[in-house]
């Protein structure tokens, strides 16, 4: 109905108009269409330009916007990175820093116990320094110990084993020249004496047998009454003839080796003032070649005849010395070679140097042996027991300073003549070996 009503007013209007009218209206309302496309289609582009710079302008400012956060993340990573890097690199140092540090501390470790270990072995070094020093000396004054009691033994055996010797005699008597020098005329034999003259008068004649010196000497009557008074020995001579010529045995008796050269000075001197007493160098050759051929006559006629006197002090020195013949070193490594568990550690072949001979059994040592100008010392391991019974017979036995030793004692005895026989060294070093066996022997 709407749309009648609408046909019939467009009829009422066109019908009013002629056809230029209506051509005239048409193309205007062509053009009014075309315009309006165009308006509208400018007004469309023109929308869409503006739509499209607003979208333009949004998508740059995003763009924008997302460059600016991907440079901002980028910048972010990158310092991340970077602070990552940093980070690490500190870290890597304090790593480095802390192995250096541990190694330095394991070098100052390692150093400490170094020093530490340098200390304790110079400390150890310093103690067996001084422990050898210690040893040393307590050796060197053993030893010096042992020297005093040798001269002292040597000094008491010359008081009961004679050991002045005719060469001995002989060469004090060549060493006095107060007036004239003292002429030597060796006969030699055991009954032919070598004589002794000032100027050409005999004033001593030296015999020896058996290591033992027999004296005949030319004495004034007072220096032979004080020698006849003191020694037993001393007599009249019966050969020379003359009254002034006296014999001398030097047995045990004579302890002071003094009087015997003051002897042999006076019977020189005396010779000497009562042949040339005005020191003027006069002398009646004539009786004094008649006296000294009666002294040869009588050494002559008396050579095949022994002074019995003599004979029998010889021979009592012999045994005396014989039974002073105990061991020295090279004896007692003897026997301590024949124990059947005996073995020596050191073994010198001198006699008379200051090394000892060493003996061990069950690898411990027991025994030493030393020796020095003719005297004889063990130093040997006891018990405390056996050394105070072995005390009471030979008083001169003592603790030895050396070795050192911890918990027991060394103890040392010079062969002196507490001794009566070889029979109570034996003893001594079987003792000590028994005594050491026992401690450290195979139970």
């Amino acid at each position: 109905m709407i749309y009648c009503a609408f046909t019939d007013t467009v009829k009422e209007i066109v019908g009013g108009f002629d056809a230029k009218q209506m051509i005239a209206i048409g193309v205007i309302a062509l053009i009014a269409l075309v315009l309006g496309f165009f308006i509208g289609g400018f007004a469309l582009y023109a929308a869409g330009v503006r739509k499209g710079k607003r979208r333009g302008a949004k998508d740059a400012v995003e763009m924008a916007m997302q460059r600016a956060e991907e440079d901002a993340s980028g910048q972010i990573k990158k310092a991340l990175n970077e602070e990552k890097a940093r980070s690490a690199a500190i870290q890597k140092e304090k790593d480095d820093a802390l192995v250096k540090t541990q190694e330095q501390l394991k070098q100052a470790e390692q150093s400490k116990e170094e020093a530490e270990r340098a200390a304790l072995a110079a400390e150890k070094s310093k103690e067996e320094a001084e422990r050898a020093a210690r040893e040393a000396e307590d050796k060197m004054r053993a030893l010096r110990e042992s020297e005093a009691a040798g001269e002292t033994i040597i000094r008491e055996r010359k008081k009961r084993i004679d050991l002045l010797s005719k060469a001995e005699i002989i060469a004090y008597a060549e060493g006095l020249n107060e007036y004239l020098p003292t002429a030597l005329y060796e006969r030699g034999g055991e009954n032919l004496p070598d004589s002794c003259r000032v100027g050409i008068c005999t004033f001593m004649l030296v015999y020896e047998r058996k290591n033992m010196v027999k004296l005949v000497l030319r004495l004034h009557k007072k220096t032979a009454a004080a020698l006849e008074k003191q020694f037993k020995l001393f007599t009249k001579a019966v050969y020379p003839k003359g009254g002034d010529w006296y014999k001398w045995i030097l047995s045990s008796e004579v302890t002071d080796l003094d009087v015997v050269t003051a002897a042999v000075r006076m019977a020189y001197k005396y010779v000497y003032l009562s042949y040339y007493g005005d020191k003027s160098g006069e002398i009646n050759v004539n009786y004094v070649n008649k006296e000294e051929n009666r002294i040869n006559e009588a050494i002559l006629k008396y050579q095949n005849l022994p002074d019995r006197d003599f004979v029998v002090a010889s021979d009592a020195a012999e045994g005396a010395n014989a039974a002073y013949r105990l061991y020295g070193k090279r004896e007692m490594t003897d026997y301590c070679l024949s124990l059947s568990d005996a073995y020596p550690v050191s073994v010198s072949e001198s006699e008379s140097d200051l090394a000892p001979n060493t003996f061990k059994v069950d690898g411990k040592a027991f025994m030493m042996a030393y020796e020095k100008d003719g005297v004889s010392k063990m130093i040997f391991r006891l018990s405390d027991e056996a050394f105070t019974l072995l005390k009471k017979k030979h008083t001169t036995a003592e603790i030895s300073p050396f070795p050192k030793a911890s918990g027991y004692h060394w103890y040392a005895a010079c062969v002196d003549e507490t001794f009566s026989s070889n029979a109570d060294i034996e003893e001594i070093i079987r003792n000590a070996c028994a005594h050491v066996h026992a401690l450290y022997g195979k139970k």
